[in-house]
């Protein structure tokens, strides 16, 4: 009798939690929902680049000789064609001027010779010689003149000095020079070469606007691209986008770390959603949505995604 009551016993357990396990998964979990609306959408692409300008030259001297003058200093602005430091003239101030005493001689007596011959008191192989002695006298002077000129180094165009490698007293020898003597760069039109892969480059336009943040000096600042490289950086399959801007607080160094965002596209009528949202399974990426009260799976497609948007291409309908 005993074992008729535990069996019945047991019986009453199994059958109460069944019940229960039932009722668990009966439960509705009761989830968090949004109607789907147009929004506005940006198409970004982001990249990071190093400010550089836009015109910037390495000078260097032409002419051997001791540096005997330093006329500027690094941080000085500079007009086109302001010298910046000079070896010792004596030398080629000398060679000028022989050449220009020269020059002036021989060039009477060329003017001379052609009188001459005019007036047929000389032959035409007297008047060659002359002729040839003013080219060569001329061509010296042209020389001269050259050298003298290139004893200082300029400022190539309108710029700042920003680098400078040069003591008074040293010798300069070209060839042997291991820094640039000087450095000039326009610090006030900048540019910034992001490299972007070759599925991004079609994207890009010239003109397109360009947002950049420079941390190091919490700034923001607009651009536009300017460039699109049309061979791949080195070994890379990486391109080079250049975005060009104003440095119009003059706080910008060469060199700064910029983020740089690239708006490619403004959709006003766009679906986005939170990348949360999509899962994925071995078919594809999906979203639940909310058909007569139940969840309903649902693939969907997209291209893009900036900072935790994504922007629906398929899948999902405005009201869902």
């Amino acid at each position: 009798m005993n074992k008729v009551y535990c069996i019945i016993i047991l019986l009453f357990l199994q059958c109460d939690q069944q019940a229960e396990k039932q009722i668990e998964e009966e439960k509705v979990i009761r989830v968090e929902q949004s109607k789907v609306i147009y929004k506005q959408y940006n198409k970004i692409i982001d990249g990071i680049g190093k400010v550089d300008s836009e015109s910037k030259s390495t000078l260097s001297f032409e002419q051997p000789g001791q540096l005997d003058k330093i006329y500027t200093k690094v941080g000085q602005n500079l007009l086109k064609g302001t010298p910046i430091a000079g070896i010792d003239k004596t030398s080629y101030l000398a060679k000028y001027r022989i050449a220009k005493s020269t020059l002036e001689k021989v060039t009477t007596d060329y003017n001379n010779a052609k009188e001459l011959l005019e007036s047929k008191t000389i032959s035409i192989s007297e008047y060659n010689q002359a002729k040839l002695l003013f080219e060569s006298a001329t061509s010296n002077f042209i020389l001269a003149e050259q050298a003298l000129e290139k004893t200082d180094i300029i400022a190539p165009f309108d710029g700042t000095l920003i680098d400078m490698n040069l003591n008074i007293g040293e010798l300069i020898i070209p060839s042997a020079l291991i820094k640039a003597p000087a450095i000039v760069a326009d610090m006030n039109n900048l540019i910034i070469k992001i490299p972007l892969s070759e599925d991004q480059i079609p994207e890009c336009k010239i003109g397109k606007s360009a947002k950049i943040y420079i941390q190091s000096i919490n700034q923001y600042f607009t651009g536009y691209i300017s460039e699109i490289a049309l061979l791949p950086s080195g070994i890379s399959n990486s391109y080079n986008v250049s975005i060009s801007f104003k440095n119009l607080n003059n706080q910008v160094l060469l060199g700064m770390v910029a983020d740089v965002e690239l708006l490619i596209e403004e959709i006003y009528d766009a679906i986005v959603i939170s990348r949360k949202l999509i899962l994925e399974d071995e078919a594809g990426y999906y979203v639940f949505l909310n058909e007569k009260n139940i969840a309903t799976k649902s693939y969907v497609e997209f291209t893009s995604s900036y900072k935790g948007n994504v922007l629906i291409d398929s899948g999902i309908e405005k009201d869902d």
